[in-house]
């Protein structure tokens, strides 16, 4: 019984992320700096602000502030980065996963969301080869430091179509 609840569990979710409008779906914020739980507290509260969060979980043990988003936020990378930076944090590295649509540019690949580009950097060459421009898919990897006005890079763990087609 538990296996079949987490097999509908693993099934759901897949669904509600290819229902997804184009944008962030999920990210785990590493950030420097909070140590104290009203740090914690305040960081939680300037990210709940951000349009569209619709979750916001920060552990002051580990650092993190673990954000979930709705369909069609708005919200970005560098507006995450923000809003930390002006409360006196730094922020490191991302874990993100954000959905979109494939786009060349010369050799290299981007994700394209309803408000803001990644670049894509895969760990082997071919496993870009495998996506074509226009492509609707979900991405989950890390993201460093997208830098003042910079494309934010994403380091590509997990590519997948958003909405695959259901094996016969």
């Amino acid at each position: 019984m538990k296996a079949a609840i987490k097999i509908f569990s693993v099934l759901a979710l897949g669904m509600a992320l290819s229902a997804q409008a184009d944008g962030l779906l999920h990210v785990q914020q590493s950030i420097f700096g909070m140590d104290c739980a009203p740090c914690a507290y305040g960081v939680q509260q300037r990210l709940t602000k951000l349009p569209g969060v619709t979750k916001v979980e920060v552990s002051l043990n580990d650092g993190t502030a673990d954000i979930g988003f709705a369909a069609d936020s708005p919200t970005t990378i560098p507006q995450i980065y923000d809003v930390l930076v002006h409360g006196g944090f730094t922020p490191k590295q991302a874990v993100v996963t954000v959905q979109g649509r494939i786009a060349r540019d010369g050799d290299h690949l981007k994700l394209i969301t309803g408000g803001s580009q990644y670049g894509l950097a895969f760990a082997h060459p071919a496993d870009a080869a495998a996506w074509q421009a226009d492509a609707k898919v979900v991405v989950q990897g890390q993201v460093a430091d997208p830098g003042a006005g910079a494309v934010p890079v994403l380091q590509v763990q997990k590519i997948e179509a958003a909405n695959p087609k259901p094996s016969p």
